[in-house]
């Protein structure tokens, strides 16, 4: 009897003991398995460009047209109670309003931040001295504004615990010039820059590949979201980076842009944060202007529908499933916000290439290499196919050219009359 009660009081402390020394595994999120589908993203999608009456085409930056929108989505994340929602107006040049709509998921430790952001406007119409292109925006980017919609029903129906904060951000007055997110980085404090761990921006979803844009250098929390989508099966691809980010305004009248660059991520990546922009479409490994999908552009004109986004990238909406599984499975990660951490500080540092004088002296030493390669060039082609000048002479061909001893060096002008014999002894 006293057996089993030592042998029952041994098992309960041993019990007891895996209890106090388990690991707390509360502060990590479980991948969501199955939760975003292509059916559930197409209808995020139709849901938002809306029909009928009740439309969303029309999302012109600084209009009425996007204030709707904005009400929108507004009204659409209110619904969901994990979320805390706020709208944020702002101004521009003193007579243009826009609004950013804000839905923060609070975590285990509200110290450190991830924000997930997609611009919603478009430009159905003029603005300014912008000319609009009366594309309903479906590509670009009501795609992107669908993917967190998605991760926003996610965040409410498995309220997956992560040990910061999770912000979806929807931004506008974004295709005049990123302003919505630029007003948004201008008012973080100084705090929230520093913890915020990592800014997702997503954009355009459709075309032949997915891309992850992380800096014109290798950083570890770019490779952490591509390592993260190899190992759930997912096809992403690293923008090329063929040369070192020059920004456009430090460069006078040349301009270094490539599509990655052009997201809402911009000026969180100025400001020091960890960044990446993930979009689809086709690049090759040196691009100096926008790169579009191969097959034709649909961004920015009129065919920008859903309609011809069903046409001409049928698979966008497993591609939209593929970016929210990716990015949902990296910040659940043990290893995510340590990586993320130590990212800026294993980065090679590369902003004296954006200096003026260096970007001079840059230019500089490049045309000079350019114009050394073009006299190697010219000296190679000379020794290659030599040069002989042929010096020709005149002659007149009196009695007619037949009479003539011909050279090759010579020009004859034959001064026989037409129609007399050539007999030089018939005389004239």
């Amino acid at each position: 009897m006293k057996k089993r009660i030592f042998a029952a009081a041994l098992c309960l402390t041993l019990v007891l003991c895996l209890g106090v020394v388990r690991p707390n595994r509360q502060a990590h999120a479980a991948t969501a398995d199955g939760f975003f589908t292509a059916a559930a993203m197409e209808q995020a999608l139709t849901e938002f460009l809306g029909s009928g009456a009740d439309n969303r085409i029309d999302r012109t930056s600084f209009s009425d047209a996007e204030k709707t929108a904005a009400n929108w989505l507004n009204a659409k994340l209110t619904e969901y109670d994990s979320l805390q929602v706020e709208k944020s107006a702002f101004t521009y040049a003193e007579k243009y309003n826009s609004y950013n709509i804000e839905a923060r998921y609070t975590g285990a430790d509200s110290q450190y931040q991830v924000i997930i952001g997609a611009n919603y406007d478009n430009m159905y119409e003029n603005v300014g001295n912008l000319k609009g292109n009366k594309g309903a925006g479906a590509l670009q980017n009501a795609t992107g504004v669908s993917v967190l919609l998605e991760i926003a029903r996610y965040l409410q129906e498995t309220k997956p615990v992560y040990p910061f904060d999770v912000v979806l951000v929807f931004f506008g007055a974004s295709e005049p010039g990123l302003i919505g997110s630029r007003d948004y980085v201008n008012k973080m404090t100084t705090d929230s820059r520093l913890n915020t761990l990592l800014m997702a921006n997503v954009q355009r979803v459709g075309g032949d590949h997915l891309y992850v844009y992380d800096d014109e250098v290798k950083t570890l929390h770019g490779k952490l979201l591509l390592d993260t989508a190899g190992e759930r099966g997912l096809t992403f691809r690293r923008q090329p980076t063929s040369v070192p980010y020059i920004a456009a305004e430090t460069v006078q009248g040349i301009p270094y842009t490539t599509w990655g660059m052009l997201g809402d991520q911009a000026g969180f990546m100025s400001s020091g944060i960890n960044t990446v922009n993930v979009f689809g479409g086709h690049i090759g490994s040196l691009n100096l202007n926008n790169a579009e999908t191969l097959g034709g552009n649909i961004s920015y004109t009129a065919k920008d529908n859903l309609d011809t986004l069903k046409s001409r990238y049928p698979d966008y909406s497993r591609q939209m499933a593929d970016i929210a599984d990716m990015l949902t499975a990296t910040i659940a990660r043990e290893d995510f916000t340590d990586t993320c951490l130590r990212s800026p500080t294993e980065k090679y540092d590369y902003i004296w290439l954006t200096k003026p004088v260096y970007v001079s002296i840059i230019l500089v030493g490049i045309m000079i290499l350019a114009g050394v390669a073009l006299i190697l060039l010219v000296k190679h082609f000379e020794k290659k196919y030599p040069f002989v000048p042929v010096h020709k002479k005149l002659k007149i061909a009196v009695f007619g050219i037949e009479y003539e001893d011909k050279d090759t060096n010579d020009i004859f002008v034959d001064v026989k009359p037409t129609g007399r014999s050539n007999n030089p002894f018939d005389g004239y």
